[in-house]
């Protein structure tokens, strides 16, 4: 990744060119699965590498903008905003492909919110940020991506969407849930001990 960082900072590509690409690949990665819906499989096999484009991009522009010396604060800004709308549209266009109920869609985005504003939180309270948990930015991403490969499989063999779908849907709330305790767990001990200095 480093080497490809180097590559692009001699090109003079702007960092804030990458954030955006990142944030493209997101949005299309959350069309394709409401364009999928339950019927059109095959078009989730396009999710993975619009997975892969999006993780990358979002370590690649902090590298780009340390190489070419363009680090700012509303670099910063940019890469945190498109980083949620990114993770959101995926989620959003899972929530809203019919794979899974309408309710543990909508408790899946509320709980991704959740972890993204823990995220943060501290650190405008004078902490850390938090990327800790089970179920991180990558790890969400790699976990929707292996369901986009294997939910077209168990369609062909017979499973039914919402069965996987749901499966899928409450594995990944039980990591968010999880992931939002142990960041929230984090911070308030952190921000304690910081209190107590």
């Amino acid at each position: 990744m480093h080497g490809l960082a180097l590559v692009l900072a001699r090109r003079q590509v702007h960092p804030d060119a990458i954030t955006l690409a990142g944030l493209a690949s997101g949005l299309l990665a959350g069309g394709l699965f409401i364009l999928a819906g339950v019927t059109n499989g095959w078009l989730l096999l396009l999710v993975p590498p619009l997975l892969f484009v999006r993780i990358a991009c979002n370590a690649l522009d902090g590298m780009v903008a340390r190489q070419r010396n363009l680090m700012r604060q509303q670099g910063a800004l940019l890469n945190e905003v498109s980083d949620r709308l990114a993770d959101l549209a995926c989620f959003t266009g899972l929530a809203f492909s019919g794979q899974l109920t309408p309710t543990l869609g909508a408790a899946l985005l509320v709980a991704l919110l959740a972890v993204s504003y823990l995220g943060v939180l501290g650190q405008s309270l004078g902490g850390s940020r938090r990327y800790d948990g089970p179920l991180g930015k990558a790890d969400r991403m790699l976990a929707l991506g292996l369901y986009a490969v294997a939910a077209p499989l168990a369609w062909q063999a017979g499973l039914a969407p919402q069965i996987l779908g749901n499966a899928v849907g409450l594995l990944l709330l039980a990591g968010l849930l999880w992931t939002a305790g142990v960041r929230l767990r984090r911070s308030w001990r952190e921000l304690d001990e910081r209190r107590k200095i």
